[in-house]
């Protein structure tokens, strides 16, 4: 399993064109980077809030990929409804440099009402994040540059998982299940119960089950012809991770770590599994 450190977030140094790298597009450039990089084949990619996104915007230039996975994460759309799929999305996420209570409001909202604790990981790595990837974002936004992902999503050809924590603050369930998805794994969202919108955090061993090789590797290779590799693409959580960051445009994978989606790592934007 490979965890990726988005452009400008923990140990992935800020990108050198920042208005368009810090993006939709430059974020998908950076990982189907990554997937060139480590020669992936047959890889399930996960994303998670704005990796979600990251992932979709990559799915394009992913040949390697057998599935996506999503959470947290409501594809965005064209013309005055786009955001229609947030709820009680936070200025605070464009904001460059918001306040020590902007930051502790938000951290709150990426959770179940009411969870405690909150990790203090979580805002650490909010704080170390390039102030320039929010606000170049939220630019990006307003000015209408965003990919139309409903679209994508739309013309997948390939199997998208799509989870939901139950009560999420950010996402709007109901807009997931309206949403047109031919490749919808299992037919459906899956809704993690008394998780909000960090369910690989706040019910991980519920999170990991649908990771599990039995779970969602099996409805693929039911759902779409078989694909090579597939048995040994999804490990269980006692499995390896593997860190990946980008400095200055080149692609580092440190010494593999033991650990899993159960411990820091569910803090991560984007997962990679891959066999």
């Amino acid at each position: 399993m490979i965890a990726i450190d988005l452009p400008g977030h923990g140990a992935s140094s800020p990108p050198p064109h920042p208005e368009s790298d810090y993006s939709g597009r430059g974020y998908a450039a950076a990982i189907s980077a990554v997937a060139r990089e480590l020669d992936l084949r047959s890889t399930i990619v996960v994303g998670w809030s704005l990796g979600g996104h990251s992932v979709l915007n990559a799915a394009g230039s992913l040949p390697m990929a057998a599935g996506l996975m999503i959470f947290g994460t409501p594809p965005i759309g064209r013309g005055p409804e786009g955001f229609a799929g947030f709820k009680g999305l936070s200025k605070t996420v464009f904001t460059a440099s918001p306040s020590e209570a902007e930051i502790q409001e938000w951290a709150q909202s990426a959770f179940a009402p009411g969870y405690k604790p909150i990790p203090d990981f979580l805002v650490e790595d909010f704080r170390r994040t390039d102030g320039n990837a929010r606000a170049c974002l939220g630019a990006s936004a307003q000015s209408g540059g965003l990919v139309d992902e409903v679209a994508i999503v739309g013309d997948m050809k390939i199997p998208l998982a799509i989870v939901q924590g139950r009560e999420e603050q950010i996402v709007d369930l109901g807009y997931l299940q309206r949403l047109p998805a031919p490749t919808l794994w299992r037919g459906t969202v899956q809704v993690i119960d008394g998780a909000g919108h960090s369910p690989q955090w706040e019910q991980a061993d519920a999170f990991n089950g649908l990771l599990d090789a039995q779970g969602l590797l099996y409805n693929i290779s039911h759902m779409h012809p078989p694909q090579p590799n597939l048995p040994g693409l999804m490990r269980r959580a006692q499995d390896l991770v593997v860190d990946t960051c980008i400095v200055n445009d080149t692609v580092k994978t440190p010494r593999p770590v033991t650990g899993a989606v159960t411990d820091r790592h569910r803090d991560r934007g984007i997962i990679l599994h891959s066999a």
